[in-house]
C-alpha cells in the first residue's frame, strides 16, 4: 500500500469518483472486481473495493461519502467535485477556498494551498464518539 502521510482530503475536478486508500478508514467496504484509474500522468492503478466514509470536518461537523473506491496505490485521497454535483451540492470556488453548498448552505469549506490543491481539512472517523461529563 503506498504510504498517506497528509490526511487532508483533496478535491478534485478531474476525478471521475471518490477515491480513498486507507481500508481501515472506511465504514462500509465491499469487494468489487479491479477496476483500473488512469492518472494523470497515464500511470495505472486498480480499485478494489467500494464503500462509505465518514469525513470529520472542522468545527465536529460530520459528512458521509458514498461510492467511495478504495484504491490502495493512490498517493491521495480525493473528492470527486463532478459526483458532489450529481448529488445535487454546488460548489464555490475563489482564489483561496472552496464551499460544499446544499440550498445556499455550506456544509463544509477547503482551502488552496500555496497556489496548488484545494484541501479539506478534516480526517475520516470510523467510530462515533461522546463527551460525558
Amino acid at each position: 500500500m503506498a504510504f498517506v502521510e497528509d490526511y487532508s482530503f483533496c478535491f478534485d475536478t478531474g476525478a471521475t469518483s471518490h477515491i480513498l486508500p486507507v481500508k481501515a478508514e472506511f465504514v462500509d467496504l465491499n469487494s468489487i472486481a479491479p477496476r483500473s484509474i488512469q492518472g494523470v500522468n497515464r500511470i495505472t492503478i486498480l480499485a478494489i473495493g467500494i464503500g462509505l466514509v465518514k469525513v470529520r470536518c472542522r468545527k465536529g461537523r460530520r459528512n458521509t461519502l458514498g461510492d467511495v473506491l478504495y484504491v490502495p496505490h493512490a498517493t491521495l485521497r480525493l473528492i470527486s467535485i463532478g459526483r458532489l454535483g450529481d448529488k445535487g451540492y454546488t460548489m464555490l470556488f475563489d482564489a483561496k477556498c472552496c464551499h460544499v453548498m446544499n440550498s445556499n448552505k455550506t456544509l463544509t469549506q477547503g482551502t488552496r494551498e500555496e497556489k496548488s490543491l484545494y484541501k479539506l481539512l478534516g480526517d475520516t472517523c470510523t467510530m462515533e464518539y461522546a463527551n460525558i461529563t
